[in-house]
């Protein structure tokens, strides 16, 4: 690119130059011509963005050639080419805007030759990453600088170099402000590319399209204006183009109809070939159309046409679109794609997993439909002398059509295919619709419309598949509705939409199908089962009961059995078999409705066809069946063990304590069988709360919240005794004297009132549930202290001193100081906060967090020592929210690490016996330091040490009388 202070050079040379080629053939040019065109206003004054399409040689009218040049931001007299061949501007000729609504005159200073991908930029242009051949003109300066909140905030852009493929995007200026002249560089991209087939269906990548028909490629880009945009088909084996069949929206038209797809690829790129690779209608090679094509904006859609029919071969191939100019992808380096197959087109097929082999009553059966067109529609059908019953009397069309399944997706219709009793046959829609002779007579037909038609005049049942973008439709067919038989599958001709589908299908009569599988269906062999309970059932449990049987039933009873004859068990007298072949009835509490699982012990559990358990024939299972009546009959059975209920939980507490700000605790466990638990709380005074917990289905209760306070308030401070209490298999409260939950829940909040003490309290609440003549209640307790928030700090210490990690320890300046401390504080809802608050340098050190810890209450946090703060003695403060506790800390430059000296029998002789002299108690200016190390003298290691602790003893008074 070039800046605008080399531009004006080069156009004074370029202008100089035109001037001398154009004075010899000055002659040519008629002077009618010239003085006409001399009218027309100069390119200079073309708006930005204005598109030109045509160029008119001397301003002659009729001699006229297609051009696509464009002026690129304000870019005064000079263009851009996006096409591949050059274009050449001489003085005298007119320029016609795309549409042809205006025309502007080449003068002596516009005219040039312009290289393919190649031209010129103004301000206002938009540009982009990785343009070569395209020079900026109108600019102050030759680096632009991205404007605030542009996107390049701060990036430069050098005009005297190509534009880079990473150059930052957004807006650039020669002020570096948006008031300056300014340039916009964007990424070139395709931001849509799909692959549409003759309806107008999207083909997903990977699909097929039968090599019969058209395929519309759309592409949506932005970079139009600077480079050219070209679709094309590629055989990957080779590599080539494939460029037969290529077709404008006319010709597609013309060859296979008029179709709605049509009108929307116009709105999208008008009626214009978009591989512009290929010249047509005598346009030069390599024009890029999209600059004359008036519905094609610089950044806008391109679409290309092609028969299929006319590629070669069918296989597997791809389309693409690309950034073209004299590299692979040309400048801006852009190419995606998309894969499809080319399908034969023979007639659609019918696969079925399930062909010429047996399947058993109460499949799903998935069949699949190949080789069609996306978005058509088929009709699949059966006799309906192959369903399991045949239909009679009147009969709803949705019902007798269920045997095939609403799966996968896109619209699900079916119908039946209905003698009227004249020989006419006629197709109904379960929506009410009828076709007669292909067209709809609804009307005709009032009686049937309603969706009802007679059951014994069905002659088929039908279904309609649609056809995915990937080419497929997929269906099933429920086989526990059909009977035990060799059954045809038929399949009928596809159709853009449902209505014309059923009404090639009815015209024929069901006869002229295009593909035909055929498959068994054998009676079920798995016979009957109780899957649940299993071997095991907890007294009290709500379970599902279920299990499995021949489809063929339709319906199953359960009995249960002690010593003697089988009995029935309420709720599952009649319980009804599923097409698939299972049976279920949910929360189903056994040991409620059978009085033979009603106590724990091993039973026997089983299950008989409902027909063989109505022997007296009253249409109702009896009460009772003998055990041979049972065995006899289709039936199965197995033991069931009943198990007595359990209960297992716990009340979380920190340090054994509930601090009285909290006033919430969290109680949770487990109880199988059981509804629901009573938690109470007895307070050191007598004073009791109350809370109801449910049981889930996994037999789990838990509540992190359960209050210590009702409306008289949180329980008093000091020792608290909690109970978790369950009914249990007999769910109620106490034996003699039994009370519902909610009664004994009643019962023990009104204990409070009567001023009792603890232990009353706690002996009452016993006497009424577990301790109570036959009882057979499940309690857990827990005991301990509801008092005020409590927070302390335990030990501070050096990390990695273990050895001497308790207690307040010194640290020492860079060492990390690690705080410990036990709280009664819920973690969930407290977070400690430890900060020094007083000392030389308390203001840098950091705070430091304990937010976590376990239920014995012990937290623990590090606080880093700055190695630049002033050793001395601090005030560590621990905060909790209620209650705040400090410690003094000593921090030392350096902090003495523990040692153990070895005795020796040197040590026990004193070599020495002066004491250090109490020079630092005298007042001099200059002490003579003292030698090291005195304190490792091997005659003397005890005097050396004493030495040491004296002299600091003086130091220390010494700086004590000086203050």
């Amino acid at each position: 690119m070039f800046t605008t202070t080399n531009r004006n050079r080069k156009i004074r040379a370029l202008v100089l130059a035109t001037l001398m080629v154009t004075s010899l053939f000055a002659g040519t040019v008629a002077l009618t011509g010239l003085a006409a065109s001399q009218e027309l206003p100069p390119l200079s004054e073309a708006p930005a963005g204005t598109i030109f399409s045509q160029v008119q040689r001397g301003g002659n009218a009729d001699d006229t050639e297609r051009i696509g040049l464009i002026k690129r931001g304000n870019s005064e007299n000079f263009l851009y080419n996006p096409s591949t061949d050059r274009t050449t501007l001489n003085e005298g000729d007119v320029l016609v805007v795309r549409g042809g609504a205006q025309r502007f005159l080449v003068t002596a200073d516009s005219a040039r030759t312009y290289a393919g991908s190649a031209g010129f930029a103004g301000p206002g242009a938009t540009v982009f990453q990785g343009e070569q051949d395209t020079s900026a003109v109108g600019f102050n300066t030759e680096t632009l600088v991205g404007v605030e909140n542009g996107g390049a905030e701060g990036e430069t852009l050098d005009l005297n170099q190509a534009i880079p493929r990473n150059q930052d995007t957004g807006i650039y200026s020669d002020t570096g402000a948006r008031d300056g002249n300014t340039l916009t560089i964007q990424e070139p991209r395709v931001s849509r590319f799909e692959v549409l087939n003759q309806n107008g269906e999207r083909i997903d990548a990977g699909g097929s399209i039968e090599e019969d028909e058209f395929v519309i490629v759309r592409a949506d880009t932005n970079f139009l204006a600077a480079e050219r945009a070209e679709i094309k088909l590629v055989d990957p084996a080779s590599g080539g183009a494939i460029t037969d069949g290529l077709l404008s929206i006319d010709e597609a038209r013309e060859q296979f109809g008029d179709r709605p797809v049509f009108d929307e690829i116009e709105d999208d790129a008008g009626n214009e070939l978009s591989d512009r690779s290929l010249g047509k209608e005598g346009d030069p090679d390599g024009l890029d159309r999209s600059l004359f094509n008036p519905n094609i904006a610089p950044a806008d859609t391109i679409v290309l046409v092609q028969d299929l029919g006319e590629v070669e071969k069918a296989g597997d191939y791809e389309y693409e679109v690309i950034s073209e100019d004299d590299e692979p992808f040309g400048d801006l380096d852009v190419r995606e794609t998309t894969e499809l197959t080319i399908a034969s087109s023979d007639d659609p097929v019918l696969s079925f997993a399930a062909e010429n082999r047996s399947i058993v009553q109460g499949e799903f059966a998935e069949y699949e439909i190949d080789r069609s067109t996306a978005g058509d529609y088929h009709v699949v059908a059966l006799s309906a002398d192959d369903l399991r019953t045949r239909p009679s009397g009147d009969t709803d069309v949705g019902e007798v059509t269920d045997v095939f399944r609403e799966f996968n997706d896109g619209g699900f219709l079916s119908g039946v295919l209905v003698n009227t009793g004249d020989g006419e046959l006629v197709a109904v829609l379960e929506d009410g619709r009828v076709f007669s002779n292909g067209e709809d007579v609804t009307d005709e037909f009032p009686e049937l419309a309603n969706g009802t038609v007679p059951g014994g005049d069905i002659e088929d049942v039908f279904t309609l598949v649609e056809i995915d973008s990937d080419g497929l439709g997929i269906n099933q067919i429920d086989t526990g509705r059909l009977d035990d038989s060799s059954i045809d599958l038929n399949l009928y001709d596809g159709f853009p939409n449902p209505a014309e589908a059923v009404a090639d299908y009815e015209t024929n009569d069901g006869d002229d199908d295009t593909d035909e599988v055929t498959f068994s269906v054998a009676e079920a062999t798995e016979g009957l089962a109780i899957t649940s309970p299993g071997a095991a059932y907890v007294a009290g449990d709500d379970i599902d009961v279920e299990g499995t049987a021949d489809p063929a039933l339709d319906a199953v009873s359960v009995y249960a059995r002690d010593d003697g004859d089988w009995e029935l068990i309420e709720e599952l007298d009649r319980v009804s078999v599923d097409a698939d072949g299972t049976w279920d009835e949910t929360d189903v509490t056994l040991s409620q409705v059978s009085d033979v699982l009603r106590v724990p012990g091993t039973y026997r559990i089983g299950v008989i066809d409902f027909e063989d358990a109505d022997v007296d024939g009253d249409g109702q299972a009896d009460a009772t069946l003998e055990t041979s009546d049972f065995s006899t009959g289709t039936s199965v059975q197995r033991g069931l063990r009943v198990t007595d209920q359990a209960l297992d939980g716990q009340m979380v507490t920190y340090n054994g304590q509930v601090a009285v700000e909290d006033a919430t605790i969290n109680v949770s466990g487990v109880a199988p069988g059981a509804d629901e638990v009573v938690v109470i709380f007895v307070g050191d005074r007598g004073g009791i709360v109350v809370n109801t917990d449910s049981v889930d289905d996994e037999d789990v209760f838990d509540n992190e919240d359960t209050d210590l306070a009702d409306a008289n308030g949180t329980l008093e401070e000091g020792t608290t005794r909690g109970f978790i209490i369950s009914p249990a298999r007999d769910g109620v409260f106490g034996g003699e004297n039994e009370r519902s939950p909610d009664a004994f829940a009643s019962y023990v909040r009104g204990l409070e009132a009567r001023g009792l003490t603890q232990a009353q309290a706690v002996e009452l609440i016993r006497q009424a549930s577990v301790d109570d003549d036959g009882s057979d209640d499940l309690l857990v307790e827990t005991e301990f202290e509801i008092t005020d928030a409590d927070t302390v700090i335990d030990n501070v210490y050096a990390e990695g001193a273990d050895g001497n990690a308790s207690g307040i320890q010194p640290i020492a300046l860079g060492e990390t100081m690690v705080i410990e401390g036990t709280t009664n504080l819920r973690p969930d809802d407290n977070t400690i906060v430890l900060e020094m608050i007083r000392g030389p340098s308390a203001e840098s050190f950091d705070v430091g967090i304990a937010e976590d810890w376990g239920t014995d209450g012990t937290w623990s946090a590090t606080v880093p020592v700055p190695s630049d703060a002033e050793a001395g003695t601090y005030a560590l403060r621990a905060d909790d929210g209620e209650t705040i506790t400090t410690v003094n800390v000593e921090i030392v430059e350096q902090r003495e690490e523990e040692t153990t000296d070895e005795p020796t029998e040197e040590t026990e002789e004193p070599t020495t016996t002066a004491t250090a002299e109490p020079t630092t108690e005298e007042p001099t200016p200059t002490p003579e330091p003292t030698p090291e190390p005195t304190t490792t003298d091997t005659e003397s290691p005890g005097f050396g040490i004493a030495v040491a602790l004296v002299a600091l003893i003086a130091a220390a008074l010494l700086a004590m009388r000086r203050r």
